[in-house]
């Protein structure tokens, strides 16, 4: 298997969801993932129970960003990360 690395992850959620390059994040506090960025902002929560990135596959990392994007989310995330980079200063995100 492949090592995964954060930009490999974000890069394959941005690709299968259609998303501006730059939009999705991974971030590490307490040796745990968080989702960050201008695509996390609308989630309720943003904790990954994965360790380490190679705890998951790059499937399991795809399906939980899914999980927490409701069919809505899906059809008016792109627009909706469009407002927030332009609306809120970069250190926010």
């Amino acid at each position: 298997m492949a090592r995964l690395t954060k930009k490999k992850i974000c890069e394959a959620v941005e690709s299968k969801f259609g998303l501006p390059r730059g939009s999705v994040e991974l971030g590490r506090w307490c040796n745990c993932w968080y989702w960050a960025g201008a695509c996390a902002v609308p989630f309720s929560e943003t904790g990954v129970s994965a360790i380490k990135l190679n705890d998951w596959k790059l499937e399991l990392w795809l399906e939980d960003f899914a999980d927490r994007v409701d069919s809505y989310q899906q059809l008016h995330l792109k627009p909706y990360i469009d407002y927030v980079r332009q609306n809120c200063p970069s250190e926010v995100l």
